[in-house]
């Protein structure tokens, strides 16, 4: 009556297991090379950027040039519109001559996405256009016109400017 099978002896006992356990403390090859390559890919990502940088900028300021002239007031004049157009080729122009001075160029930038912006959602006002048409006008011009430079007697020339005030030239260096 008993339908059961008898009961399986139980498994031998192993002091050890002298079998290799797969696996390991450390990096394992195909991760270590995954992120070799990622890391090899992101360093020469960033030297085509830095080598590319102006072709970059330069195509950035064709794009917003285009969103800005496609969306100028209706009753923008020609004079304005030339004026647009001469401040963005003066910049590229200038940003292609690679002489660009960094605090001009980011409040430039500042003013031209704001516009871009204003673009996106429908036409701009005068206010907009004008305070572009101040903003390229006074990067290009920065740019263009540099610090003057005067004789320094033995040392040769010196930038003149508020650069070095003459208080600040007697003061000890700040630690």
């Amino acid at each position: 009556m008993n339908d059961f099978p008898p009961p399986l002896p139980p498994p031998q006992a192993k002091p050890f297991t002298p079998e290799k356990i797969s696996g390991g403390g450390g990096c394992q090859k195909p991760m270590l090379v995954g992120c070799g390559l990622v890391a090899l890919l992101l360093g020469i990502a960033a030297v085509v950027f830095v080598v590319k940088a102006q072709d970059v900028l330069t195509y950035a300021m064709n794009r917003l040039r285009a969103e800005v002239v496609a969306h100028l007031p209706e009753d923008t004049g020609e004079a304005e519109r030339q004026q647009v157009e001469a401040g963005f080729d003066a910049a590229i122009a200038r940003i292609r001559g690679g002489a660009i001075d960094p605090a001009s160029l980011q409040e430039m930038q500042k003013k031209l996405t704001a516009t871009a912006a204003s673009a996106g959602s429908g036409r701009l006002t005068r206010e907009e256009l004008a305070g572009l048409i101040a903003a390229l006008d006074k990067f290009n011009q920065k740019a263009s016109d540099g610090p003057a430079v005067v004789p320094a007697g033995p040392g040769g020339p010196v930038p003149a400017g508020p650069e070095v005030a003459p208080a600040e030239s007697s003061r000890p260096p700040a630690p």
